[in-house]
């Protein structure tokens, strides 16, 4: 490994050609952090995916946050924590973050807010709760956020409520009910929101009515009712989709 990465900071240093590289995937690999520290010399980043690296991910990010042209940046599956993401918010480049999978908690999710120009933002599958929303209520660049199997409540739907040009929402096996889905009433560049498994039922659809924008709703068949399903028809969806446990889902278009 320590050869490897000898290698790649002689090509930097020597080869020069390096320097105009945009786009690398490292995956499943067992590059360390003494192989990471050589990316700090490449400024014109554009895409970074790193994914299930055998390495110590504080220090990692301590030299990827040096990378700011940096606009796609996809972690998922490693370990991030509070201090990772410290790091992180200092790339204001970013437009797409990906940190499913990676295990982290609210503790560090204030960051977020220095991230502004964030357009796509995936949290899903991490342990973090309705706390956390208060920071993204500040990005308003973003266009598609997933908070899929996250302990997300009503109560943290408010802080969306300011996302205006959100456009694909993913709230899948969530704690999300039919009373806070008025905070997504104001959003009408949705097209897209995911609520399979969660509380919802007939009164949250009307709540949903006004969204001239959804072209896919996604719900849990258990919890609506043939009368409400009236709703969808006045609504323009171009379709909606229904999941149960007791077979494979149908959808109504």
């Amino acid at each position: 490994m320590v050869a490897a990465a000898e290698v790649l900071r002689e090509e930097i240093e020597d080869g020069n050609w390096l320097t105009n590289l945009k786009s690398l995937q490292i995956s499943c690999s067992k590059v360390t952090d003494f192989g990471i520290t050589c990316l700090k010399e490449l400024w014109n980043w554009l895409l970074l995916i790193i994914k299930l690296l055998f390495l110590e991910i504080l220090y990692t990010f301590k030299s990827v946050s040096g990378l700011q042209k940096l606009s796609i940046l996809n972690l998922e599956g490693c370990p991030v924590t509070a201090s990772c993401l410290d790091s992180l918010s200092v790339l204001a480049s970013l437009l797409y973050l990906n940190l499913s999978r990676c295990n982290f908690f609210d503790d560090g999710c204030e960051r977020f807010s220095k991230l502004g120009n964030l357009k796509i933002l995936n949290l899903g599958f991490n342990d973090i709760s309705d706390s956390s929303l208060i920071h993204l209520k500040g990005l308003t660049n973003l266009e598609s956020l997933n908070l899929d199997s996250c302990r997300i409540g009503d109560d943290g739907l408010v802080h969306l409520s300011g996302l205006q040009r959100l456009k694909c929402l993913e709230l899948s096996d969530t704690k999300v009910g039919s009373n806070g889905l008025h905070y997504l009433s104001g959003l009408v560049n949705l097209e897209s929101i995911n609520l399979l498994f969660t509380g919802v039922t007939d009164g949250g659809l009307r709540k949903l009515s006004g969204l001239s924008s959804l072209k896919s709703l996604n719900l849990d068949s258990r919890q609506i009712t043939d009368a409400r399903l009236a709703t969808l028809t006045s609504m323009t969806v171009w379709s909606a989709y229904f999941s149960s446990l007791n077979g494979p889902f149908s959808s109504l278009t």
